[in-house]
C-alpha cells in the first residue's frame, strides 16, 4: 500500500489476538478432561476385557464414558456468564465491545477514562472517582487532599 491509510490498514490486519487468561485456562481444562476421559475409557476397556465381558459391550461402555466426561455445555455457560456481565455493565452505562474484555474486570483496581484533554493538552485531570458504589466529585476530592 502506498498511502499512509493503506499502510495503517495493512498493519492492523496483521495484528493477532492473543488468547485471554480465561481462554487459556479453559483450553488447559479441556485438555486435562480429555486425558482423564481417555484414561478412564482405557481402564474400563481393560477391566472389561480382564473380566471376560463381550468385546463390543466393553468397547461401547468405554466410548460412552469418554464422550460423557467431556463438558459440551461449558463454552455456552462461559459465554452466557460473560454476556450477563456485559448486561450488568450496560445498566451502569458501560459499553463492552468484546466479551473477552469482561474477564479482566475481576482483577481491575483502577479504570481511567478520557473524553478529551489527555491527547489534545497532554494533561490528565481527575473529575470523578467511583469508589465502593459512591461517586466523588472534583470538589470533594480537593477537600480530601486538604
Amino acid at each position: 500500500m502506498k498511502t499512509r491509510f493503506g499502510r495503517i490498514a495493512s498493519l492492523l490486519s496483521e495484528v493477532k489476538e492473543e488468547a485471554t487468561p480465561l481462554q487459556k485456562d479453559l483450553t488447559r481444562l479441556g485438555g486435562t478432561i480429555i486425558v482423564i476421559g481417555i484414561l478412564a475409557a482405557l481402564a474400563i476397556f481393560i477391566i472389561g476385557e480382564l473380566r471376560g465381558n463381550p468385546l463390543v459391550e466393553t468397547l461401547l461402555a468405554a466410548i460412552s464414558l469418554a464422550v460423557a466426561i467431556v463438558p459440551e455445555g461449558l463454552p455456552a455457560i462461559v459465554t452466557i456468564t460473560l454476556g450477563l456481565g456485559a448486561q450488568r455493565m450496560a445498566r451502569k452505562n458501560a459499553i463492552i465491545r468484546r466479551l473477552s474484555a469482561i474477564e479482566t474486570f475481576g482483577s481491575t483496581d483502577v479504570i481511567c477514562t478520557d473524553k478529551t484533554g489527555t491527547l489534545t493538552k497532554n494533561e490528565m485531570m481527575v473529575k470523578k472517582v467511583f469508589l465502593d458504589g459512591r461517586i466523588f466529585e472534583e470538589a470533594a476530592l480537593r477537600q480530601e487532599k486538604g
